[in-house]
């Protein structure tokens, strides 16, 4: 059975399904890869690791500088489970978020949502 032409990894986000895959473990949960992410990433990461989080979430992630560390991003996101793709919200709500993907405060999100002993680092 040939793969469809809808999903197709590469031609939709730049990167191959083991690119993605590999970005978004370095970044998610391996207990609950639906859950929350907040990592710490290198600079160059950045686009790589945007693409695997929406790819596994579809959620857009959040990015800032790590204090002190110019060369380090901090990512967040809700997750897949508080996704538009998710289970955990109504309806409504999920259709507001996907339609509305920049409403979600960034830096909300970290203090209510992420807790900061999740935090990871990535090499």
């Amino acid at each position: 059975m040939s793969q469809s032409v809808f999903y197709h990894p590469k031609r939709q986000t730049g990167y191959s399904s083991e690119e993605l895959r590999a970005a978004f473990a370095a970044v998610s949960d391996a207990r609950d890869w639906k859950g929350p992410i907040l990592s710490v990433i290198r600079t160059t990461d950045r686009r790589l690791i945007r693409q695997a989080i929406i790819w596994y979430t579809s959620t857009v992630p959040a990015f800032g500088i790590l204090p002190g560390h110019p060369e380090r991003l901090v990512v967040s996101a809700a997750g897949y489970r508080c996704g538009p793709a998710g289970d955990s919200m109504p309806r409504e709500e999920n259709s507001y978020l996907a339609a509305n993907p920049r409403k979600i405060d960034a830096e909300l999100h970290l203090r209510t949502v992420v807790f900061p002993q999740r935090l990871r680092l990535v090499d």
